[in-house]
């Protein structure tokens, strides 16, 4: 499953395009990465340490993906009662949206943002940087105006967080790797490591596809249109990999 890609790369290449004198092509890039040996004991152990991090009682005897999506919707509901004043009704995906939207919403009224039709990716990077420069224009000694910007920049990032949680990644389709990706990011944002463990040695294969050529005339949403095909290329090429790998 590939995410959206963000506008700049293709926006960037645009740019060039119509400044050089040259062809400037994009060039469609799929990674894929396998474990190698198990890791799935020292996985076992991680999500032990997160059911104890929210004083649960570890519950070994249930199936592993059940305890990464009772878990997922446990910190969902703190953060709901965070944000929300209550815990949501519907399923994990369905309240994961609502309360990345509401948190973006909230802010863009406050900071006076009009975000039209934007896809979440761009509503952060409007909201952050309106921020930053709000930051930057700041007196040293403003300190309550400076606390206040800050509280804005946590609620983008956990927008961020909650964006990077694909609700039905696991369970669509619960590989090894999925699982462990889930399981390194819980890891990361919910026991505040700098970055998750190693557990088992892994490989990887990195596959390039046909250059796509970037046109030099004007051309509105442009841009757009060419993130859509960079990622519906990279998304067939990830396909074919994974199809590889299956017959292999």
């Amino acid at each position: 499953h590939v995410t959206p890609f963000r506008e700049g790369a293709a926006a960037l290449a645009y740019l060039s395009a119509r400044r050089a004198d040259r062809k400037i092509v994009c060039i469609p890039t799929a990674l894929k990465y396998w474990y190698t040996s198990d890791p799935m004991p020292e996985l076992l152990d991680l999500l032990i340490e997160l059911e104890s991090s929210i004083h649960w009682r570890p519950t070994p005897e249930k199936p592993m993906v059940e305890r990464i999506y009772r878990l997922g919707s446990a910190l969902m509901a703190l953060k709901e009662l965070e944000h929300l004043d209550s815990v949501q009704e519907g399923t994990l995906p369905e309240r994961t949206e609502r309360l990345a939207d509401h948190i973006l919403s909230a802010n863009e009224e406050q900071l006076e943002i009009d975000a039209g039709d934007k896809m979440l990716p761009e509503r952060v990077k409007q909201l952050r940087n309106e921020v930053i420069t709000r930051l930057e224009s700041l007196e040293p000694s403003d300190d309550d105006k400076r606390a206040e910007l800050d509280h804005y920049l946590d609620d983008v990032f956990l927008a961020v967080q909650l964006f990077s949680y694909p609700g039905s990644y696991v369970s669509n389709n619960p590989t090894v790797e999925r699982i462990a990706e889930t399981l390194d990011k819980l890891e990361e944002d919910v026991l505040d490591k700098y970055s998750a463990g190693i557990r088992a040695t892994r490989k990887s294969l990195v596959r390039f596809g046909d250059p796509i050529e970037v046109i030099s005339e004007k051309r509105r949403n442009y841009a757009s249109e060419l993130t859509d095909q960079l990622r519906n290329t990279v998304q067939s090429m990830v396909d074919d990999i994974n199809a590889d790998h299956t017959e292999g």
